[in-house]
């Protein structure tokens, strides 16, 4: 997948854990890259 795009956050994750699994996900091969709409604190 060249683009993995979070659009609404899950309030139960925190957004550092989220970053890590796509992290990881761009190592094992899955996605090229990924993107955030709509973040807030």
């Amino acid at each position: 997948m060249d683009l993995f795009y979070i659009h609404r956050r899950d309030p139960n994750y925190e957004i550092e854990q989220v970053v890590e699994t796509l992290k990881k996900f761009i190592k094992e091969g899955k996605i090229k890259k990924f993107g955030f709409s709509e973040i807030v604190p």
